[in-house]
């Protein structure tokens, strides 16, 4: 299982594979000049953050607080995500 100090560890460019590989996409918002993407990647809530008009990965980190994860409670379709 994958933990908090090997994933940071890791790159943007790996981080960003390992999540095409093993993550799920929940939600998306924006904030600021950024489209910001939620995705679970056991046992974590990751965000990847694209520079809008860049289509670039400014960075990828994982979500501890709280507040931001609330944040997309009403973008979330739980039904969606039971089904998968």
């Amino acid at each position: 299982m994958l933990d908090e100090k090997k994933f940071n560890k890791m790159n943007t460019k790996q981080r960003y594979e390992l999540l095409k590989k093993s993550g799920r996409h929940l939600a998306s918002r924006y904030y600021a000049d950024y489209n910001v993407h939620l995705c679970y990647l056991e046992p974590f809530y990751v965000e990847i953050w694209y520079k809008m008009g860049f289509d670039t990965i400014f960075w990828i980190e994982i979500v501890k607080n709280k507040e931001i994860l609330d944040t997309y409670t009403d973008l979330i379709d739980i039904e969606k995500n039971l089904s998968d």
